[in-house]
């Protein structure tokens, strides 16, 4: 009996790490004009879904997280009525030449 609840315990584990490993990382613009509070509820949407805000800028109005496809599809169809950049968070790597 303990054993069957030692494995089903592992399993569980392992579909939750799984399920965090093929979240998203994206990162969320708005347009300066863009009231606060739809910024807030698009990152308390993305909290209630377990998702993870992993930067918020200052200089511009958005911020970068972690979420699943899911979750990803929701922010950017609730973003398009307020212009919503989302984009996938990637390295930039800067090729330099002769200065």
């Amino acid at each position: 009996m303990k054993l069957n609840l030692f494995f089903g315990l592992i399993g569980l584990l392992i579909v939750a790490v799984m399920a965090r490993v093929n979240d998203k990382s994206i990162i969320v613009t708005y347009p300066e004009e863009t009231p606060d509070s739809v910024i807030e509820q698009a990152k308390a949407d993305i909290k209630m879904d377990h998702g993870e805000i992993t930067h918020e800028y200052k200089l511009i109005k958005g911020f970068a997280a972690k979420v699943s496809e899911d979750t990803l599809q929701q922010v950017h169809a609730t973003g398009q009525k307020h212009k919503a950049h989302v984009e996938k968070d990637q390295q930039l790597h800067a090729q330099g030449g002769n200065f």
